[in-house]
């Protein structure tokens, strides 16, 4: 078979144009809607295969033809194209990702322009990368039509198809302006160039306004965002038809997506107008896009016996009456989900589950991906087992004696989101789940009983199917933001149910095992009202002690202000006294909080242990004449945190240290840091023995930390005790010289002895020591240098 020397590098003229079309069919109706200019029998073979689905004869053809060529010549580019295709075309034919196939064509075409930059048929070349994607994205389409739940998955398809259609128009201007250069030339050498341009030019036009009509499949038909993509795609065919030959074949196919969109937005008369005007410029026999069209319209305005007549004519009376005769019929996609429609319509739906099952005998899993769709939505009363839903089901099980897991899995987790009935739609669930588990699928096994959770959230019996979702997530690459999320979202929406317990002990655990422990607090403070359990309590108040032990004073007051608004939020009323949460409320406060949120506390229960309020009342009122209490009721470190609690009030409030002071220091057996205990020696004056107990203190442990504390807590007495200045400020220079110069605390060191050398009266030595640094530190920050001259009363 000689090729003639007319022919062109058509890389997409027919085993492209088969996918292009929306709503048409993907792998029949093979046959561009631009008249060929030149002549390719072997592409005419190769069409021919593709429609019958003989992917390996296909797959030999490109081959042989390869054979016959050398790169780089143009032929041998274009096979070897082809036959990654034919992949594509088969793994969409298989409901495959095709994304691989897809790279493959791409690179195949990218090396070709890189090692022949000035290819004159380059924007061919652009064309076929493009194209690629075209059939892969429609595929993706078939398959998000199915969980159109997925908002993100949506988006995601949404982006690509907008990416691709902008990249068609783009082209096809770029294939105008080549057609405008080539023929200022006036040359007639150029005549099959300009006749292929032309028609690469209005094949990208209408691949624009099919891939504009796609995106209504992202829609439920029922929806106003479905009826917008609609008027979209009418406008855009309108737009593409002012670019187009009027009575050119590509003009016709973009008229037919034209009365389509009219009839999506809801115009099923408009749409009946439309398609006779574009049927009396058309010759008989119409192509099967056409017929499908005609089907539709006469359904949408209530005409099914002139659809019954166009579906007899072209399948036959046979498979009118028997869908196991259907291979012997003549196979288009857009036909067959035509009879589908009219079988839901016309309330045939044991024939349309059959037929569904003919569909993808016929034309492969992405059409049945199509039909499964159209059966979710058209069907009557989704609630019964002959719904739409219900042919999804019955199939999803029937899938699964076959030994087609995955595939059974997917089914079962579409009706399972469509079904309104809790308990069927728990059992599509729970069946789903286990058929992607037991294909190495725990990602989606998770997903199915998550989103079929949400779906039926104010439902309480459905709480365990979304814990058995987040256990199996746990497996997965979820991430710990999602799997917070979906935590948090569980305690929110069953916070009575069984499962909050083992949900929130698991969400604290992965709070703290991410250090965040200041949320595993508030967390483990939002109890529903249900709730009382002694291990509760306990968790509680260890999370805030972490929390509040390893914070600084002066974040302190906020910490207090977070925790308080951690138990408002548990309750939307004001706590009630004898509920669990307000008991635990109240005894956080008295070991942790600032005194102002003790104000607005609420009140005790009868229940309550004695030493709550005791202690609530020294703190509230230190000069009270209550006596501490005397037995703890072995509450879990109570005593150890007020204690703590009460040195913090005087650390804040010096007012009130002496009385704090002389109250605590008479428990002598209370349990306190030798720090603390120093702390309340000088608030009682007894400098030399807390500047003992230091030095023991740092004798034992005298790193860095330790250190400064204890400097520290020695200077709050400097105003009074000369000692304590000359032992803080020794301390302070300990520091310094055990750091690393310039260093924040060598810094902190410096400043701290000469504020302290300052406050006491000893300003000149203050004085001398800041004029010193100034001096002898070079690489002082503006702020730093600032610090040490507020120190120095005299200027150099």
């Amino acid at each position: 078979m000689m090729i003639t020397t007319a022919m062109t590098f058509r890389f997409t003229i027919a085993t492209f144009i088969a996918f292009c079309l929306c709503s048409a069919d993907l792998l029949a109706e093979v046959g561009s809607p631009v008249r060929r200019v030149s002549n390719d029998r072997d592409q005419d073979v190769l069409d021919a295969l593709l429609q019958q689905q003989r992917f390996d004869d296909a797959t030999q053809l490109c081959n042989w033809n390869i054979g016959r060529y050398q790169p780089p010549q143009e032929e041998y580019a274009k096979w070897a194209i082809a036959i990654c295709n034919v992949r594509i075309a088969q793994s969409v034919s298989l409901g495959n990702d095709a994304s691989a196939d897809v790279e493959e064509s791409a690179a195949i075409v990218s090396e070709l322009i890189r090692r022949y930059p000035d290819q004159p048929r380059r924007l061919f070349l652009d064309q076929a990368i493009l194209q690629a994607e075209v059939m892969a994205t429609q595929s993706d389409v078939a398959r998000t039509a199915l969980t159109l739940h997925d908002l993100a998955q949506v988006e995601r398809t949404m982006v690509r198809l907008t990416r691709i259609n902008s990249d068609l128009i783009e082209l096809a201007a770029k294939a105008g302006d080549s057609i405008t250069q080539i023929e200022s030339l006036r040359d007639p050498d150029n005549d099959a160039m300009v006749g292929d341009l032309r028609r690469l030019e209005q094949e990208l036009l209408v691949s624009s306004v099919s891939m504009a009509m796609l995106q209504t499949e992202l829609f439920p038909p029922d929806g106003d965002d479905f009826v917008a993509a609609a008027a979209k795609a009418e406008a855009v065919a309108e737009q593409t038809l002012l670019k187009l030959p009027a009575s050119s074949q590509a003009a016709h196919e973009t008229r037919r997506i034209k009365a389509d969109a009219i009839l999506r937005r809801g115009d099923a008369d408009q749409a009946k107008q439309e398609l006779r005007k574009l049927l009396a410029e058309m010759k008989s026999p119409w192509p099967p896009a056409i017929v499908a069209l005609i089907v539709r319209t006469a359904l949408a305005t209530g005409q099914t016996d002139t659809a019954a007549k166009q579906l007899d004519d072209y399948f036959g009376a046979a498979v009118a009456t028997s869908s196991a005769t259907a291979n012997q019929h003549r196979s288009s996609i857009a036909m067959d989900l035509a009879r589908l429609e009219w079988l839901l319509k016309t309330d045939q739906l044991d024939q349309a589950a059959d037929w569904i099952e003919a569909i993808e005998r016929r034309n492969g899993k992405y059409a049945r991906r199509r039909a499964e769709a159209i059966a979710m939505h058209l069907a009557p009363d989704q609630s019964s087992t002959r719904s739409g839903n219900g042919l999804m089901a019955t199939r999803g099980y029937a899938l699964l004696r076959r030994g087609e897991t995955l595939e059974a899995a997917r089914v079962l987790a579409a009706a399972a989101r469509q079904e309104s009935d809790l308990a069927s739609s728990a059992k599509l669930a729970i069946a789903s789940a286990a058929a992607f588990e037991s294909a190495d699928q725990r990602d989606a096994a998770s997903e199915v009983l998550l989103s079929t959770a949400r779906l039926h959230a104010r439902e309480p019996e459905i709480a365990g199917i979304h814990l058995q979702g987040l256990m199996l997530a746990s497996d997965t690459d979820l991430g710990i933001a999602k799997l917070e999320a979906s935590l948090r979202w569980h305690l929110d929406t069953w916070p009575q149910d069984a499962t909050t317990k083992p949900v929130r002990d698991w969400l604290l655990k992965l709070l703290t095992q991410s250090d965040r422990k200041l949320d595993a607090a508030v967390a483990s403070s939002q109890f529903s009202e249900y709730e009382s359990d002694e291990p509760l309590r306990i968790r509680c108040i260890d999370l805030w002690r972490s929390v509040f032990h390893d914070s600084s004073l002066p974040d302190l007051d906020q910490l207090s202000q977070v925790a308080a608004q951690a138990f408002d939020a548990s309750s939307a009323a004001p706590l009630d006294p004898s509920s669990f949460a307000a008991s635990v409320h109240r005894e956080i406060a008295v070991r942790f909080l600032q005194r102002r949120e003790l104000t607005s506390l609420p009140p005790a229960s009868d229940q309550e242990p004695e030493w709550i309020e005791a202690c609530l009342e020294l703190r509230r009122k230190p000069g009270s004449t209550n006596e501490l209490p005397l037995d703890w009721n072995d509450s879990h470190l109570a005593e150890k945190d007020f204690v703590w609690r009460w040195i913090r009030d005087g650390d804040l409030e010096p007012r009130m240290r002496p009385i704090i002071a002389k109250r605590l220091n008479s428990l002598t057996n209370a349990i306190m840091p030798p720090l603390d205990r120093a702390k309340l020696m000088i608030w009682q004056g007894q400098v030399a023995a807390a500047i003992e107990l230091l030095q023991r203190t740092l004798a034992n442990n005298d790193d860095a930390t330790m250190l400064a504390d204890a400097a520290e807590i020695l200077g709050q007495s400097a105003s009074d005790s000369t000692l304590a200045v000359t032992q803080s400020v020794q301390w302070w220079d300990k520091l310094a010289a055990g750091s690393p110069k310039n260093s924040h605390q060598w810094h902190r060191a410096k400043l701290s002895a000469i504020k302290l050398l300052a406050h006491s009266g000893q300003t000149s030595e203050a004085e001398k020591r800041a004029r010193y640094l100034l001096l002898t530190t070079p690489g002082l920050s503006a702020s730093q240098r600032q610090e040490y001259q507020a120190w120095q009363t005299t200027k150099d």
